[in-house]
């Protein structure tokens, strides 16, 4: 399952070999993005439809979309977390950062999320 931005230019351009979303969480910040994998002969296309579809994230998503992604999330934070191990490490990094244990919470967080 891919984000709306990766899906439509996968779909859209046969040009796009691959295309995959970069994100970073920190606990006062973060980084996103993505990549994109095409020809050199196209780089100039291939720049264009990133950039477009980078515009496009600021577009208004509906109900229907805003719970798709958040059950993708959610599946990705879960399946994550699925070895002790990970758990664990999490664990510890929420409790040296924020002095709890959050990480039970993130289904919740994300449930809260609207499309405003």
């Amino acid at each position: 399952m891919h984000c709306r931005a990766i899906t439509n230019m996968m779909q859209k351009h046969n040009f796009v070999d691959g295309a995959s979303a970069v994100n970073t969480h920190f606990s006062d910040s973060g980084l996103f993005g993505m990549t994109v994998e095409g020809p050199g002969s196209h780089s100039a296309e291939l720049m264009n439809v990133m950039t477009d579809e980078l515009n496009g994230l600021k577009n208004p998503i509906d109900d229907v979309e805003l719970n798709r992604a958040k059950n993708i999330l959610k599946m990705n934070i879960l399946m994550a977390m699925e070895r002790s191990e990970d758990r664990l490490e999490e664990i510890a990094r929420n409790f040296m950062t924020f002095g709890d244990l959050t990480f039970h919470q993130y289904c919740e967080n994300i449930d809260q999320v609207t499309s405003q």
